[in-house]
């Protein structure tokens, strides 16, 4: 890579990460786009670094072996970090998510994992619920707690696909993205109740306690 001198642009804060990834990239000679694509973008501190790969972590944060082929300088008011809120499925607690909010924390972000009620080191008991309502209850708190001009990505694992779906219809300005990991996505027409009832007839044949105890853990 020697020999390639390292652009460098004013960019705007509400540029998305492919349109950064375009301009570094297009801002490069012609002749030499070949050679160094695919490229890695790499946020450190107030700066955007462009990479060809492979790279590993450690040769991107420490800048050993392999050199930055273009650089922009971020503004200050230029938001690379997300807030994370992660929502755990059936029969989790927050304590699920550990690597992936490790993962993300290295990386940067910010990251609230939740224990619905009832759920992980959560102090209501599952007696003390009686509606769905009241089982997402912590998840609607955190959203309301949140300051106006905050935007997060919510996250959700399996069953609480209904929870962050709720979150969505209420607080749609306060989410950037939502994440659906292998997890209930209802819709206009799909109802909770459609889907327990999904889930229930793709069970094998059980007695109708068991099932009945089934059918309460899923409502």
């Amino acid at each position: 890579m020697a020999g390639i001198n390292l652009p460098r642009f004013s960019l705007s804060p509400k540029s998305g990460s492919k349109s950064r990834i375009e301009m570094l990239f297009n801002s490069l000679s012609p002749s030499v786009k070949p050679i160094l694509y695919p490229l890695e973008i790499c946020n450190r501190q107030d700066r955007l670094f462009l990479f060809p790969k492979p790279a590993t972590p450690s040769q991107k944060l420490l800048s050993t072996g392999v050199s930055p082929i273009a650089c922009a300088k971020l503004p200050s008011n230029f938001k690379t970090q997300r807030h994370f809120v992660l929502v755990h499925g059936a029969c989790h607690g927050a304590w699920c998510w550990y690597k992936v909010s490790a993962q993300l924390k290295s990386a940067g972000h910010n990251v609230t994992a939740l224990d619905m009620a009832a759920s992980g080191v959560h102090p209501k008991q599952v007696h003390e619920l009686h509606s769905f309502e009241d089982y997402f209850e912590p998840l609607m708190e955190f959203m309301e707690s949140l300051p106006p001009e905050e935007r997060v990505v919510l996250v959700g694992h399996s069953m609480s696909g209904i929870c962050i779906s709720v979150a969505m219809e209420r607080f749609p300005e306060k989410i950037s993205a939502a994440v659906f990991a292998a997890a209930v996505m209802p819709g206009p027409d799909l109802s909770f109740k459609a889907i327990a009832e999904k889930v229930l007839f793709a069970l094998p044949p059980l007695p109708f306690k068991e099932i009945a105890s089934q059918y309460y853990v899923l409502a």
